[in-house]
């Protein structure tokens, strides 16, 4: 008995202080991928989030292929004003990836999801006292 086409695994999202976070549970593949990009973009065009923190604490496996897709998708997130954070790469993967020389460069990481939150949440603090430091500085003048 055939049980028809499978379920592709979809990357879910959920705002958690302030900022989107999307969880990926399961490893990546080709047809995940392309869905986790048409998901991610229609959820940033209505959402219009500043912050995007993708968990990737459930995935074991990460070949050079699959991740420099999802380097494109993160490119397509700042494309649309939303900095990206990657969180809790597995040292296996983050070895996998180094070995098989792909290309991080520019990829903001974090050990956890709560550590890039953290660091999420500072800058947040540290831009509004900048600007509340430039209001005040313009109101003196």
């Amino acid at each position: 008995m055939s049980s028809g086409p499978q379920e592709v695994q979809r990357v879910t999202f959920n705002h958690l202080q302030g900022c989107l976070v999307g969880t990926i549970q399961a490893d990546l593949d080709a047809r995940m991928l392309e869905r986790f990009r048409s998901d991610l973009l229609e959820v940033l065009e209505k959402e219009r989030s500043s912050w995007l923190v993708l968990d990737c604490a459930g995935v074991e496996v990460l070949d050079v292929a699959d991740f420099e897709e999802m380097r494109r998708i993160i490119s397509m997130a700042n494309l649309m004003g939303t900095r990206t954070v990657v969180a809790g790469l597995r040292p296996g993967v983050v070895s996998s990836l180094i070995q098989l020389d792909a290309d991080v460069s520019g990829i903001e990481t974090a050990l956890t999801l709560a550590i890039a939150l953290d660091r999420l949440n500072a800058t947040e603090r540290n831009s509004e006292e900048d600007s509340d430091d430039a209001e005040l500085q313009s109101e003196s003048e």
